[in-house]
């Protein structure tokens, strides 16, 4: 069934009299881009789209967004005017300099200029690829071939000189000289040979789908409209409003009802048997261009100076607004209460008693201070209860008010003058008596939404903060949904269970057995008792819960105009249906409109976007994998389809139908995963019936780190780095068991060298020559000297044999021993041996144990040994980054002791050569520092040896190492 599109204002006034109706409207700047200016026309075209000729241009909608088309050959004269279509479908407008437009390729293309003969705007007619006007100066009626721009005067009788003609169902209608109603056909152009014949005072021919009217005027000014029917004139009786305006156009809508528009208003009426019926004026005083009903079923109006109006005609009966007692619209609640009147409540505290009759009874003005949120009747007693943000206000059946400071959310009655009262602070039952109320029972301190009292136990069901509770007999139990405390703001008394309303919109029902079930729905705004019906309130409907389906039915369409006031509450008295809104109160009859046939819309795609870029094509698509966040914004055909309609969608068909919000965001999808999407967005009517479905099909690739042949790879590579690392890891533990094993090798080498050194310390040779001089001396009879050098040759030998466990000695402790070396050296070589050790600047470090000695054994065996005369022996020791240590000697040379060695029979090892050049190999690899000795044979100027010098590289560390 068609849903219409809107309901009366009903608004009270002093005088109570019906005089009139006012039209409810909804300006197209609210749900368009539509500009707020003149506008001269409006046209539905086959393909559904709306056009509208303004004075800014000509506009399209297509359900998807709105388009303009402006006229750039007429120096910048945009205004457009008579919009057509004709049998092709092609859109047509002329402007006031005689030019005449037709849009081909969405671009206005001129078809004919006939501003030459013109002074102002010409009526035309388009028919089978043929452009027809009548030029003003000679009143002649021309055709135009549209293919070939080839003009032709039609042959017909010369024209009254009347700036209009039509052609209607086939005929080229007009006025001719002899002032006679004249038809050709317009194919063949022969004369209808019934001639009508008309006064000189003919204004206006004007068509509808089905009509044509023939508008004149006497001398006295008076109008008169004629209509053509089968070649004959009907006079009928002109309506008084038609009579004092000017009619503009008059067209049309699917029932059959006809729309005059006029510079003070629109004419609403029906033709029937020739008499005009239902007439009623919408838009007063507004200068309505034209007027039309789309194939929606939406009632379109264009204005010349305040834009585009969708509007709904109604013939009902309603109260308009005159001298109003009421402070606004703005009202809260509405109730009945007996005899059909019913309340009307405000949100500034106003009060007010009516009925349909149209009888005023201002029973409470202005005793209520704050907002109004929720009545109750009390049948028995007939006492209204007012529910305000502050005060609890009884109004008896004798009018005694009677109120208590208590912001009470909820009231249901026990018994007489016994109420459950549900508070911000506690639930409890209290009793109007003559002192007012009085307190009979504190349920439970709690602040409470709801409640109801179920007289077959006696029990209490309410609606508390943290779930809703069953108070029976003191006992306070919770009641749970999937396992869950059950959470409510409003609970309803059916005749068989209790309907409960979460804050969520969702509606539920306790069975008999105490289950909690929830039954599929709309978002619900309200539930209400009327009668022995729990009705509801969503969004688009009104209706009521059909207990035996547990199924939601409806009973009315909230017209898709008021959509976007703030329905407050709603009350059905005589079959009849009445909202408070904060627009004011709307009544409207639940009687089964007439069915019209009007075309079901689609939904489009308005934009599609993926990473913010904007998609032109979007179907079947396949994406990347990080064009991943799509945006889709969808519009319906229907102009109004954003109101009218409800919008779900759905990722894939095992998931569930998500709710849009607005049509006019977008859904948004971010991170989507790879894989194939298939979105369905579907459009349902009030009674959420789907009637149009949109597919969106699109797929985005896996990432490459998820395709077939990265996986491979990263598989191969995988592995070839597991085999990698583990050859590198084989090679480091092969490398770091080399390095044990030579370090082993190192510290063994060592310890071999220290051996060797003491070995050669220990030389017998040496021992035996130093036994022999200590000797001499006590033979001498020296043996304080002997004592002396007994004493440090004792401290040499032990001293040798503690350092053969250390690997570094302090430098001191390596000079002192070298000292010791030397003076029993020197006692050997009694007077001719002097020796110097200098030792410039050196910290306390440490250096390797028997490095030196040996070097200095070898000067004297090799260099001072076989020297005549003065013996002198130099050891220097510098610091840097090693130690460096020289020994110098005036010995023979080297040359000159191998040849004595070579001469020896039975030729003596070198003092430890290969040892210590070993073990300075060893320190070498251990400190990574350039180590090692050097000898320099020392000369004079004529090449003769005058000594030795050995240049010594050591490594140290420092004394805290």
């Amino acid at each position: 069934m068609r849903q219409r599109v809107c309901i009366i204002i009903i608004l009270f006034f002093l005088s109570f009299k019906i005089f009139g109706q006012e039209v409810i409207t909804m300006h197209a700047e609210k749900i368009s881009e539509l500009p707020d200016s003149d506008f001269y026309g409006v046209h539905q075209d086959s393909k559904l789209n709306y056009w509208f000729v303004a004075n800014t241009g000509l506009y399209k909608f297509d359900g998807v967004g709105y388009y303009k088309y402006a006229n750039d050959t007429s120096n910048k004269q945009l205004a457009f005017f008579n919009i057509k279509e004709d049998n092709l479908g092609r859109i047509w407008v002329n402007s006031l300099k005689g030019e005449f437009f037709c849009l081909k390729n969405n671009t206005l293309e001129l078809i004919y200029s006939a501003e030459k003969e013109s002074d102002g705007e010409l009526s035309y007619e388009v028919f089978d690829n043929k452009l027809y006007y009548k030029v003003t100066a000679t009143n002649e009626i021309f055709s135009i071939d549209i293919d070939t721009k080839k003009r032709s005067k039609v042959a017909v009788d010369d024209c009254q000189n009347w700036n209009q003609f039509v052609i209607f169902k086939e005929q080229l209608i007009f006025k001719n000289a002899k002032n006679n109603l004249v038809s050709f056909n317009v194919d063949t152009l022969q004369k209808n040979n019934n001639i009508l014949g008309l006064g000189n005072n003919v204004l206006r021919i004007r068509t509808t789908k089905n009509h044509c009217f023939i508008i004149s005027e006497d001398r006295k000014f008076k109008k008169k409209i004629e209509l053509l029917y089968q070649n004959k004139l009907i006079k009928l009786e002109l309506p008084l409003f038609l009579n004092k305006n000017k009619i503009l156009k008059i067209t049309e809508d699917l029932q059959g009802n006809l729309l005059f528009s006029t510079t003070k208003g629109l004419l609403f009426t029906k033709l029937k048997d020739n008499q005009f019926i239902n007439k009623t004026v919408l838009f007063h005083n507004k200068s309505i261009s034209d007027a039309i009903q789309d194939q929606f079923g939406n009632y379109i109006a264009t204005s010349n100076n305040e834009g585009v109006f969708f509007f709904e005609p109604s013939f009902e009966k309603v109260l308009v607004k005159e001298n109003s007692f009421l402070k606004s619209n703005k009202l809260s609640v509405i109730q009945k209460t007996i005899n059909n009147h019913f309340l009307i409540g405000d949100i500034f505290g106003n009060v007010y008693f009516t009925e349909l009759s149209n009888t005023v009874d201002h029973v409470v003005s202005k005793k209520v201070k704050s907002r109004i949120h929720e009545t109750f009747f009390d049948d028995n007693t007939g006492s209204t209860f007012i529910l305000s943000e502050n005060d609890l206000t009884v109004i008896t059946n004798k009018n005694r008010l009677i109120t208590k400071p208590l912001a009470v959310k909820d009231i249901d009655v026990i018994d007489n003058n016994t109420f459950l009262i549900c508070a911000s602070t506690a639930a409890v039952v209290n009793k109007i008596g003559d002192n007012g109320f009085e307190s009979i029972d504190n349920l439970r301190r709690k602040r409470s939404f709801s409640g109801v009292y179920i007289k077959k136990d006696s029990s209490y069901c309410i609606a508390f903060v943290d779930g809703v509770h069953v108070i029976k007999n003191g006992s306070i139990k919770p009641l749970f949904y999937k396992r869950e405390n059950f959470y409510a703001q409003h609970i309803e008394k059916g005749d068989s269970c209790l309907w409960f309303l979460d804050k969520n919109g969702e509606v539920f029902y306790l069975t008999e057995e105490g289950i909690i079930k929830k039954i599929p729905s709309d978002k619900i705004k309200k539930l209400k008792k009327i009668g022995n019906k729990i009705y509801y309130l969503s969004r688009n409907a009104i209706g009521f819960i059909n207990t035996k389906s547990n199924k939601l039915t409806v009973i009315y369409t909230i017209k898709n105009i008021l959509l976007n006031a703030k329905i407050k509450d709603f009350d059905i008295i005589d079959n009849s249906i009445i909202l408070a809104t904060n627009k004011g109160g709307f009544i409207s009859s639940l009687n089964k409109k007439e069915k019209i046939n009007t075309i079901l819309p689609k939904t489009y795609v308005k934009e599609f976007t993926v990473n913010n870029k904007k998609k032109e094509d979007y179907k079947n698509v396949v994406f990347k994998y990080d064009e991943n966040n799509i945006a889709i914004t969808i519009r319906n055909q229907d102009a109004l389809g954003i109101l009218k309609y409800n919008y779900q969608y759905k990722l894939s068909n095992n998931e569930t139908w998500v709710d849009i919000p607005n049509i006019e965001s977008s859904l948004r999808f971010y991170n989507l995963q790879d894989g194939d999407y298939n979105i369905t967005i579907r459009t349902r009517n009030s009674s959420l019936v789907e009637i149009h479905s949109l597919p969106i099909k699109f797929t985005i690739k896996l990432p490459f780190w998820k395709t077939v042949w990265f996986l491979t790879f990263s598989f191969i590579l995988l592995l070839g780095s597991v085999l990698v690392y583990m050859r590198f890891r084989i090679q480091t533990l092969n490398r770091k068991q080399t390095l044990q094993l030579e370090k082993v090798t190192l510290e063994k080498n060592l310890a071999f060298s220290k051996l060797q050194n003491l070995k050669n310390q220990m030389n017998p040779h040496f021992m035996f020559n130093a036994m022999n001089s200590i000797q001499s001396l006590i033979l001498k009879g020296k043996k304080q000297e002997a004592y002396t050098y007994l004493t440090k040759f004792s401290q040499l030998i032990r001293e040798n044999l503690n350092r053969s466990e250390k690997t570094f000695v302090y430098i001191d402790e390596e000079i002192s021993l070298l000292d010791a070396y030397l003076e029993l050296e020197k006692l050997r070589f009694k007077t001719n041996f002097n020796y110097q050790i200098v030792a410039n600047n050196i910290e306390a470090i440490k250096v390797p144990t028997m490095i030196i000695q040996p070097f200095v054994e070898n000067a004297i065996k090799h260099g001072l040994l076989h020297k005549d005369g003065l013996k002198v022996l130099t050891i220097t020791f510098t610091q840097t980054n090693v130690i460096t240590c020289v020994i110098e000697d005036n010995g023979i040379g080297r040359q000159a002791s191998q040849h004595i060695n070579e001469n020896k029979i039975g030729k003596p090892k070198s003092f430890s050569t290969g040892a210590i050049a070993k073990r300075f190999n060893l320190l070498k690899e251990s400190y990574n520092v350039d180590l090692g000795f050097e000898y320099i044979d020392l000369e004079d100027n004529n090449g003769s040896a005058i000594g030795t010098r050995v240049i010594i590289k050591i490594p140290y560390v420092l004394e805290d190492e």
